[in-house]
Protein backbone atom coordinates (compact mmCIF):
# COMPACT_ATOMS: atom_id res chain seq x y z
CA UNK A 1 0.00 0.00 0.00
CA UNK A 2 2.88 2.27 0.64
CA UNK A 3 4.60 1.78 -2.45
CA UNK A 4 1.42 2.41 -4.38
CA UNK A 5 0.96 5.58 -2.56
CA UNK A 6 4.42 6.70 -3.55
CA UNK A 7 4.11 5.59 -6.93
CA UNK A 8 0.80 7.67 -6.58
CA UNK A 9 2.83 10.57 -5.23
CA UNK A 10 4.91 10.67 -7.79
CA UNK A 11 2.76 10.89 -10.63
CA UNK A 12 0.95 13.59 -9.00
CA UNK A 13 3.86 15.48 -8.49
CA UNK A 14 5.60 14.98 -12.29
CA UNK A 15 1.53 16.03 -13.55
CA UNK A 16 1.81 18.96 -11.79
CA UNK A 17 5.73 20.08 -12.79
CA UNK A 18 4.23 19.35 -16.53
CA UNK A 19 0.93 21.64 -15.86
CA UNK A 20 3.07 24.14 -14.96
CA UNK A 21 5.40 24.37 -17.56
CA UNK A 22 2.64 24.21 -20.17
CA UNK A 23 1.15 26.97 -18.58
CA UNK A 24 3.98 29.06 -18.21
CA UNK A 25 4.73 28.28 -21.73
CA UNK A 26 1.75 29.41 -23.60
CA UNK A 27 1.01 32.49 -21.66
CA UNK A 28 5.03 33.71 -22.31
CA UNK A 29 4.61 32.89 -25.85
CA UNK A 30 1.68 35.01 -25.67
CA UNK A 31 2.96 37.67 -24.04
CA UNK A 32 5.77 37.53 -26.42
CA UNK A 33 3.10 37.71 -29.52
CA UNK A 34 1.48 40.89 -27.81
CA UNK A 35 2.55 44.15 -29.85
CA UNK A 36 5.82 45.75 -28.63
CA UNK A 37 4.81 49.12 -26.26
CA UNK A 38 5.59 52.10 -28.28
CA UNK A 39 9.48 53.41 -28.10
CA UNK A 40 12.53 51.91 -28.40
CA UNK A 41 14.01 50.04 -25.08
CA UNK A 42 16.90 51.65 -23.47
CA UNK A 43 18.94 48.67 -23.99
CA UNK A 44 18.31 48.94 -27.39
CA UNK A 45 19.74 52.35 -28.32
CA UNK A 46 22.62 51.99 -25.91
CA UNK A 47 24.17 48.52 -28.03
CA UNK A 48 23.73 50.71 -31.01
CA UNK A 49 25.59 53.15 -29.35
CA UNK A 50 28.58 51.82 -27.72
CA UNK A 51 31.21 51.36 -30.28
CA UNK A 52 30.80 54.83 -31.49
CA UNK A 53 31.13 55.61 -28.13
CA UNK A 54 33.84 53.64 -26.66
CA UNK A 55 35.75 55.24 -29.82
CA UNK A 56 34.70 58.39 -28.78
CA UNK A 57 36.49 57.92 -24.83
CA UNK A 58 39.56 57.03 -26.61
CA UNK A 59 39.71 60.44 -28.37
CA UNK A 60 39.51 62.47 -25.56
CA UNK A 61 42.74 60.48 -24.29
CA UNK A 62 45.54 63.20 -24.43
CA UNK A 63 47.98 63.18 -27.59
CA UNK A 64 50.86 61.73 -26.05
CA UNK A 65 48.84 58.79 -24.11
CA UNK A 66 47.20 57.93 -27.34
CA UNK A 67 50.70 57.68 -29.26
CA UNK A 68 51.95 55.71 -26.47
CA UNK A 69 49.84 53.07 -26.64
CA UNK A 70 49.56 52.95 -30.45
CA UNK A 71 45.93 54.40 -30.35
CA UNK A 72 46.87 56.82 -33.44
CA UNK A 73 47.42 53.79 -35.72
CA UNK A 74 44.39 52.00 -34.50
CA UNK A 75 41.69 54.87 -34.49
CA UNK A 76 41.01 54.15 -38.03
CA UNK A 77 41.22 50.45 -38.43
CA UNK A 78 38.28 50.38 -35.19
CA UNK A 79 36.16 53.64 -36.46
CA UNK A 80 35.72 51.74 -39.81
CA UNK A 81 34.75 48.31 -37.58
CA UNK A 82 32.01 50.58 -36.18
CA UNK A 83 30.61 51.94 -39.34
CA UNK A 84 30.63 48.39 -40.65
CA UNK A 85 28.58 46.71 -38.34
CA UNK A 86 26.42 50.47 -37.79
CA UNK A 87 25.53 49.60 -41.60
CA UNK A 88 25.13 46.02 -40.81
CA UNK A 89 22.55 46.66 -38.56
CA UNK A 90 20.61 48.63 -40.58
CA UNK A 91 20.82 46.72 -44.08
CA UNK A 92 19.56 43.72 -41.67
CA UNK A 93 16.51 44.80 -41.84
CA UNK A 94 13.99 44.13 -38.82
CA UNK A 95 14.95 46.78 -36.33
CA UNK A 96 12.33 49.55 -34.51
CA UNK A 97 11.87 52.10 -37.55
CA UNK A 98 12.87 54.99 -34.79
CA UNK A 99 16.35 52.77 -34.39
CA UNK A 100 17.36 54.20 -37.73
CA UNK A 101 16.94 57.70 -36.59
CA UNK A 102 19.23 56.92 -33.78
CA UNK A 103 21.47 54.82 -36.38
CA UNK A 104 21.11 58.24 -38.76
CA UNK A 105 22.34 60.21 -35.80
CA UNK A 106 25.11 57.87 -35.16
CA UNK A 107 26.52 58.00 -38.17
CA UNK A 108 26.15 62.09 -38.90
CA UNK A 109 28.30 62.45 -35.34
CA UNK A 110 30.67 60.00 -37.18
CA UNK A 111 30.57 62.49 -40.37
CA UNK A 112 29.60 59.53 -43.03
CA UNK A 113 27.26 60.63 -44.77
CA UNK A 114 26.50 57.62 -46.96
CA UNK A 115 25.32 55.83 -44.02
CA UNK A 116 23.38 58.57 -42.38
CA UNK A 117 21.35 58.88 -45.42
CA UNK A 118 21.31 55.16 -45.77
CA UNK A 119 19.47 54.66 -42.10
CA UNK A 120 17.04 57.26 -42.78
CA UNK A 121 16.11 56.03 -45.94
CA UNK A 122 15.01 53.19 -44.18
CA UNK A 123 12.34 54.94 -43.04
CA UNK A 124 10.63 55.26 -46.30
CA UNK A 125 9.02 51.93 -45.38
CA UNK A 126 7.55 53.86 -42.43
CA UNK A 127 5.32 56.30 -43.39
CA UNK A 128 4.26 56.96 -39.72
CA UNK A 129 7.71 57.05 -38.14
CA UNK A 130 8.45 59.90 -41.00
CA UNK A 131 5.79 62.04 -40.34
CA UNK A 132 5.79 61.88 -36.57
CA UNK A 133 9.90 62.61 -36.55
CA UNK A 134 10.10 64.49 -39.50
CA UNK A 135 11.71 67.79 -38.10
CA UNK A 136 14.92 65.04 -37.00
CA UNK A 137 14.96 63.20 -40.57
CA UNK A 138 15.11 66.93 -42.07
CA UNK A 139 17.98 67.82 -39.68
CA UNK A 140 19.66 65.02 -39.86
CA UNK A 141 19.40 64.99 -43.37
CA UNK A 142 20.78 68.23 -44.24
CA UNK A 143 23.69 67.33 -41.33
CA UNK A 144 24.78 64.25 -43.48
CA UNK A 145 24.94 66.27 -46.89
CA UNK A 146 27.29 69.45 -44.93
CA UNK A 147 24.27 71.84 -44.73
CA UNK A 148 23.08 73.20 -41.51
CA UNK A 149 19.98 71.45 -39.69
CA UNK A 150 16.86 73.47 -39.89
CA UNK A 151 15.70 72.08 -36.27
CA UNK A 152 18.62 71.68 -34.11
CA UNK A 153 16.47 72.21 -31.03
CA UNK A 154 13.68 69.46 -32.40
CA UNK A 155 16.02 67.10 -33.25
CA UNK A 156 17.82 67.28 -29.96
CA UNK A 157 14.25 66.95 -27.85
CA UNK A 158 13.13 63.79 -30.10
CA UNK A 159 16.51 62.18 -30.01
CA UNK A 160 15.86 62.79 -26.08
CA UNK A 161 13.03 61.10 -26.65
CA UNK A 162 14.30 57.94 -28.36
CA UNK A 163 16.12 57.17 -25.07
CA UNK A 164 19.62 58.26 -27.15
CA UNK A 165 22.09 58.76 -24.40
CA UNK A 166 23.42 62.29 -23.64
CA UNK A 167 26.65 61.76 -25.46
CA UNK A 168 25.26 61.18 -28.61
CA UNK A 169 22.70 64.09 -28.16
CA UNK A 170 25.58 66.23 -27.67
CA UNK A 171 27.78 64.78 -30.56
CA UNK A 172 24.58 65.82 -32.47
CA UNK A 173 24.67 69.20 -31.76
CA UNK A 174 28.56 69.49 -31.76
CA UNK A 175 28.35 68.21 -35.59
CA UNK A 176 24.95 70.90 -35.82
CA UNK A 177 27.28 73.59 -34.41
CA UNK A 178 29.66 72.46 -37.33
CA UNK A 179 27.40 73.01 -40.50
CA UNK A 180 26.13 76.36 -38.97
CA UNK A 181 29.73 77.84 -38.71
CA UNK A 182 29.83 77.64 -35.03
CA UNK A 183 34.07 76.06 -34.74
CA UNK A 184 33.99 76.76 -31.33
CA UNK A 185 31.19 75.82 -29.95
CA UNK A 186 31.34 72.70 -31.76
CA UNK A 187 35.17 71.83 -30.18
CA UNK A 188 33.35 72.55 -26.68
CA UNK A 189 30.14 70.65 -27.22
CA UNK A 190 32.45 67.69 -28.60
CA UNK A 191 34.79 67.85 -25.56
CA UNK A 192 31.75 67.59 -23.30
CA UNK A 193 30.33 64.70 -25.39
CA UNK A 194 33.81 62.88 -24.87
CA UNK A 195 33.80 63.95 -21.33
CA UNK A 196 30.65 62.08 -20.80
CA UNK A 197 31.94 59.19 -22.37
CA UNK A 198 34.78 58.12 -20.73
CA UNK A 199 32.89 58.92 -17.48
CA UNK A 200 30.03 55.95 -18.85
CA UNK A 201 33.39 54.02 -19.44
CA UNK A 202 34.99 54.37 -16.04
CA UNK A 203 31.27 53.46 -14.87
CA UNK A 204 31.18 50.29 -16.63
CA UNK A 205 34.53 49.24 -16.14
CA UNK A 206 34.11 49.15 -12.25
CA UNK A 207 31.12 47.69 -12.91
CA UNK A 208 32.77 45.02 -15.14
CA UNK A 209 36.10 44.78 -12.58
CA UNK A 210 33.63 43.63 -9.57
CA UNK A 211 31.70 41.07 -12.26
CA UNK A 212 34.73 39.66 -13.04
CA UNK A 213 35.92 39.51 -9.24
CA UNK A 214 33.09 37.69 -8.58
CA UNK A 215 34.18 35.00 -11.75
CA UNK A 216 37.32 34.60 -9.87
CA UNK A 217 36.17 33.93 -6.70
CA UNK A 218 33.43 32.24 -7.91
CA UNK A 219 35.71 29.73 -9.51
CA UNK A 220 38.14 29.12 -6.55
CA UNK A 221 34.85 28.44 -4.65
CA UNK A 222 34.51 25.47 -7.17
CA UNK A 223 37.75 24.11 -7.00
CA UNK A 224 38.30 24.49 -3.08
CA UNK A 225 34.52 23.36 -1.95
CA UNK A 226 35.84 20.17 -0.68
CA UNK A 227 38.30 21.79 1.29
CA UNK A 228 35.33 24.35 2.65
CA UNK A 229 32.63 21.32 3.02
CA UNK A 230 35.28 19.58 5.51
CA UNK A 231 36.02 22.94 7.35
CA UNK A 232 32.36 23.46 7.79
CA UNK A 233 31.28 19.52 8.48
CA UNK A 234 34.72 19.72 11.69
CA UNK A 235 32.99 22.68 13.22
CA UNK A 236 29.63 21.51 13.00
CA UNK A 237 27.92 23.81 10.30
CA UNK A 238 25.72 21.40 8.65
CA UNK A 239 23.29 24.08 7.23
CA UNK A 240 19.74 22.21 7.49
CA UNK A 241 21.44 18.79 7.70
CA UNK A 242 18.71 16.20 8.51
CA UNK A 243 16.05 18.84 9.71
CA UNK A 244 12.61 17.57 8.49
CA UNK A 245 10.60 20.39 7.14
CA UNK A 246 8.08 21.79 9.64
CA UNK A 247 5.24 22.22 6.37
CA UNK A 248 2.62 19.51 5.12
CA UNK A 249 3.94 18.22 2.78
CA UNK A 250 1.07 16.99 1.02
CA UNK A 251 -0.04 20.72 0.54
CA UNK A 252 2.99 21.64 -1.64
CA UNK A 253 1.14 21.30 -4.94
CA UNK A 254 -2.03 22.84 -3.87
CA UNK A 255 -0.14 26.11 -1.99
CA UNK A 256 2.08 25.89 -5.60
CA UNK A 257 -0.32 25.52 -7.60
CA UNK A 258 -2.85 28.23 -6.28
CA UNK A 259 -0.21 30.81 -5.66
CA UNK A 260 0.81 30.51 -9.55
CA UNK A 261 -3.00 31.00 -10.90
CA UNK A 262 -3.41 33.78 -8.46
CA UNK A 263 -0.54 35.72 -10.10
CA UNK A 264 -2.13 34.92 -13.23
CA UNK A 265 -5.18 36.26 -12.36
CA UNK A 266 -3.77 39.58 -10.75
CA UNK A 267 -1.30 40.01 -13.64
CA UNK A 268 -4.25 39.85 -15.91
CA UNK A 269 -6.19 42.38 -13.75
CA UNK A 270 -3.25 45.00 -13.78
CA UNK A 271 -2.39 44.02 -17.00
CA UNK A 272 -5.81 45.36 -18.18
CA UNK A 273 -5.94 48.24 -15.91
CA UNK A 274 -2.33 49.30 -17.35
CA UNK A 275 -4.04 48.97 -21.10
CA UNK A 276 -6.20 52.51 -19.77
CA UNK A 277 -2.62 54.43 -19.20
CA UNK A 278 -0.60 53.77 -22.35
CA UNK A 279 2.82 54.55 -21.77
CA UNK A 280 2.20 55.52 -18.02
CA UNK A 281 5.60 54.26 -16.47
CA UNK A 282 4.51 55.89 -13.25
CA UNK A 283 1.41 53.70 -13.19
CA UNK A 284 3.38 50.49 -14.44
CA UNK A 285 5.75 51.20 -11.26
CA UNK A 286 2.88 51.45 -8.96
CA UNK A 287 1.33 48.35 -10.49
CA UNK A 288 4.79 46.28 -10.16
CA UNK A 289 5.00 47.60 -6.54
CA UNK A 290 1.58 46.30 -6.22
CA UNK A 291 2.00 42.84 -8.02
CA UNK A 292 4.65 42.16 -6.17
CA UNK A 293 3.46 42.94 -2.78
CA UNK A 294 0.28 41.28 -3.24
CA UNK A 295 2.09 38.02 -4.34
CA UNK A 296 3.65 38.09 -1.61
CA UNK A 297 1.15 38.10 0.84
CA UNK A 298 -0.44 35.46 -1.26
CA UNK A 299 2.46 33.05 -0.81
CA UNK A 300 2.33 33.44 3.11
CA UNK A 301 -1.18 33.45 3.25
CA UNK A 302 -1.40 30.32 1.40
CA UNK A 303 1.53 28.66 3.64
CA UNK A 304 0.09 29.43 6.79
CA UNK A 305 -3.45 28.36 5.59
CA UNK A 306 -2.64 25.43 3.66
CA UNK A 307 1.18 24.28 4.60
CA UNK A 308 0.89 24.23 8.42
CA UNK A 309 -1.63 22.21 10.36
CA UNK A 310 -4.28 24.01 12.03
CA UNK A 311 -3.13 23.84 15.61
CA UNK A 312 0.79 24.91 14.75
CA UNK A 313 1.11 28.47 16.87
CA UNK A 314 4.32 28.88 16.33
CA UNK A 315 5.50 32.25 14.45
CA UNK A 316 5.54 31.48 10.59
CA UNK A 317 9.80 32.70 10.56
CA UNK A 318 10.81 30.14 13.16
CA UNK A 319 9.77 27.18 10.51
CA UNK A 320 10.98 29.42 8.11
CA UNK A 321 14.43 29.86 9.77
CA UNK A 322 14.39 33.60 9.09
CA UNK A 323 17.59 34.01 11.66
CA UNK A 324 21.21 33.56 11.34
CA UNK A 325 21.28 30.53 13.05
CA UNK A 326 24.54 28.69 13.68
CA UNK A 327 26.20 28.64 10.38
CA UNK A 328 25.58 32.52 9.50
CA UNK A 329 27.16 33.90 13.14
CA UNK A 330 25.61 38.07 12.72
CA UNK A 331 25.47 40.14 10.16
CA UNK A 332 29.41 39.61 9.37
CA UNK A 333 28.56 36.24 8.84
CA UNK A 334 25.54 36.92 6.56
CA UNK A 335 27.76 39.23 4.03
CA UNK A 336 30.21 36.68 3.87
CA UNK A 337 27.79 34.09 2.91
CA UNK A 338 26.35 36.71 0.88
CA UNK A 339 29.59 37.43 -1.30
CA UNK A 340 29.67 33.45 -1.82
CA UNK A 341 26.23 32.74 -3.27
CA UNK A 342 26.91 36.15 -5.66
CA UNK A 343 30.28 34.65 -6.70
CA UNK A 344 29.00 31.12 -7.55
CA UNK A 345 25.44 32.94 -8.86
CA UNK A 346 27.57 34.53 -11.18
CA UNK A 347 29.39 31.13 -12.06
CA UNK A 348 26.45 29.41 -12.52
CA UNK A 349 23.90 32.15 -14.32
CA UNK A 350 27.14 32.80 -16.75
CA UNK A 351 27.43 28.82 -17.46
CA UNK A 352 23.70 28.68 -18.18
CA UNK A 353 23.77 31.81 -20.13
CA UNK A 354 26.64 30.04 -22.30
CA UNK A 355 24.35 27.03 -22.16
CA UNK A 356 21.48 29.02 -23.79
CA UNK A 357 23.58 30.28 -26.83
CA UNK A 358 24.68 26.62 -27.56
CA UNK A 359 20.63 25.91 -28.08
CA UNK A 360 20.62 29.03 -30.59
CA UNK A 361 18.43 31.36 -28.27
CA UNK A 362 19.01 35.11 -28.86
CA UNK A 363 20.78 37.29 -27.19
CA UNK A 364 17.99 38.32 -24.53
CA UNK A 365 16.88 42.17 -23.88
CA UNK A 366 16.86 43.13 -20.53
CA UNK A 367 13.98 42.01 -18.43
CA UNK A 368 11.10 44.23 -18.02
CA UNK A 369 11.27 45.60 -14.60
CA UNK A 370 14.81 46.83 -15.15
CA UNK A 371 13.86 48.29 -18.66
CA UNK A 372 10.87 49.72 -16.54
CA UNK A 373 13.14 51.06 -13.82
CA UNK A 374 15.82 52.97 -16.40
CA UNK A 375 12.96 54.76 -18.04
CA UNK A 376 11.14 56.31 -15.15
CA UNK A 377 11.97 59.75 -14.55
CA UNK A 378 9.70 60.04 -11.35
CA UNK A 379 12.12 59.33 -8.09
CA UNK A 380 9.07 58.43 -6.72
CA UNK A 381 8.17 55.44 -9.34
CA UNK A 382 11.65 54.45 -9.44
CA UNK A 383 11.53 54.20 -5.33
CA UNK A 384 8.77 52.01 -5.65
CA UNK A 385 10.24 49.45 -8.59
CA UNK A 386 13.46 49.49 -6.53
CA UNK A 387 11.54 48.37 -3.66
CA UNK A 388 9.52 45.78 -5.48
CA UNK A 389 12.29 44.23 -7.13
CA UNK A 390 14.93 44.22 -4.13
CA UNK A 391 12.84 43.94 -1.15
CA UNK A 392 9.49 42.07 -2.30
CA UNK A 393 10.73 39.75 -4.31
CA UNK A 394 13.82 38.72 -2.96
CA UNK A 395 11.99 38.21 0.79
CA UNK A 396 8.42 36.69 -0.55
CA UNK A 397 9.96 34.44 -3.37
CA UNK A 398 12.60 33.36 -0.93
CA UNK A 399 9.84 32.01 1.64
CA UNK A 400 7.67 30.53 -1.30
CA UNK A 401 10.41 28.67 -3.65
CA UNK A 402 13.11 28.04 -0.42
CA UNK A 403 11.59 28.44 2.45
CA UNK A 404 8.33 26.09 2.09
CA UNK A 405 8.99 24.54 -1.45
CA UNK A 406 12.58 23.28 -1.50
CA UNK A 407 12.39 22.36 1.98
CA UNK A 408 9.48 20.33 1.23
CA UNK A 409 10.92 18.27 -1.77
CA UNK A 410 14.19 17.97 -0.15
CA UNK A 411 12.49 15.15 2.13
CA UNK A 412 10.65 13.70 -0.93
CA UNK A 413 13.43 13.14 -3.80
CA UNK A 414 16.57 14.68 -1.75
CA UNK A 415 18.78 17.74 -1.85
CA UNK A 416 20.68 17.90 -4.95
CA UNK A 417 16.82 16.98 -7.06
CA UNK A 418 15.10 19.26 -5.29
CA UNK A 419 17.60 22.06 -6.12
CA UNK A 420 17.30 21.09 -9.61
CA UNK A 421 13.70 20.64 -9.46
CA UNK A 422 12.77 24.14 -7.39
CA UNK A 423 15.44 26.11 -10.16
CA UNK A 424 13.30 25.02 -12.51
CA UNK A 425 9.99 26.10 -11.59
CA UNK A 426 11.50 28.97 -10.44
CA UNK A 427 12.59 30.00 -13.40
CA UNK A 428 9.67 28.96 -15.84
CA UNK A 429 7.16 31.03 -13.42
CA UNK A 430 8.64 33.79 -13.98
CA UNK A 431 7.63 33.38 -17.31
CA UNK A 432 10.53 35.11 -19.65
CA UNK A 433 11.59 32.20 -21.62
CA UNK A 434 14.89 34.72 -22.67
CA UNK A 435 15.69 34.07 -19.24
CA UNK A 436 14.90 30.69 -17.74
CA UNK A 437 18.10 29.07 -18.23
CA UNK A 438 19.51 32.35 -16.09
CA UNK A 439 16.78 32.19 -13.13
CA UNK A 440 16.10 28.39 -13.02
CA UNK A 441 20.52 28.12 -12.72
CA UNK A 442 20.08 31.36 -9.95
CA UNK A 443 17.04 29.57 -8.25
CA UNK A 444 19.45 26.43 -7.59
CA UNK A 445 22.34 28.14 -6.34
CA UNK A 446 19.72 29.94 -4.08
CA UNK A 447 18.68 26.72 -2.86
CA UNK A 448 22.58 25.73 -2.40
CA UNK A 449 22.69 28.52 -0.37
CA UNK A 450 19.55 27.85 2.01
CA UNK A 451 21.09 24.15 2.50
CA UNK A 452 24.72 24.82 3.38
CA UNK A 453 23.69 28.10 5.57
CA UNK A 454 20.60 26.79 7.51
CA UNK A 455 19.47 30.66 7.37
CA UNK A 456 16.48 31.40 4.70
CA UNK A 457 18.38 34.95 5.38
CA UNK A 458 21.02 33.95 3.08
CA UNK A 459 19.00 33.87 0.13
CA UNK A 460 17.03 36.29 0.92
CA UNK A 461 20.33 38.49 1.08
CA UNK A 462 21.26 36.84 -2.45
CA UNK A 463 18.19 37.73 -4.21
CA UNK A 464 18.37 41.57 -2.72
CA UNK A 465 21.71 42.17 -4.00
CA UNK A 466 22.01 40.32 -7.17
CA UNK A 467 18.97 41.94 -7.95
CA UNK A 468 20.07 45.89 -6.66
CA UNK A 469 23.30 45.10 -8.86
CA UNK A 470 20.93 44.46 -12.11
CA UNK A 471 19.48 48.08 -10.70
CA UNK A 472 22.46 49.42 -10.60
CA UNK A 473 24.12 48.30 -14.00
CA UNK A 474 20.51 48.94 -15.77
CA UNK A 475 20.95 52.71 -13.93
CA UNK A 476 24.74 53.31 -15.30
CA UNK A 477 24.16 51.96 -18.67
CA UNK A 478 20.44 54.15 -19.03
CA UNK A 479 22.64 57.13 -18.11
CA UNK A 480 25.26 56.22 -20.85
Amino acid sequence: MKQRSRKVEIVEWVATFLGVVAAALILAQQSGDRPAVAGLAISDVRELEQGAKLLDAQRSLPEEVRSAIGLHEEEDEERTVVLKDLRSRIRSGGEKPELYIVAAAIATAEDDRDLALEALDQLSEHPEVLEQFSASVSSLAALARGEPAPHPAVLRTELRGLRASEWLQLRVASRAHERSGRSEDADATRRVAQSNAVAFVERYSILLSVYVTLLGLGVLLVLFWPVIRKHLAKNSLIGLGALPSPFIISSTQRVLVSWFFACLILGSILTALSSLFPGSGDYRALALFTQSLAQGAVALWLIVRLGRPDDDQVPISIPLRLAYGQSVRGIGGLALWTVAGLAIGAIAVASAFALSLMFGADLPESQAALELFADLSNVGSQVAVAIAVTVFAPLFEEILFRGFLYRNLRDMIQPVPAMLVTGILFGIVHLDPAFMFQLSALGAVLCFAYERSGSLLVPIAIHAAWNGAQLLSMLIVAEG
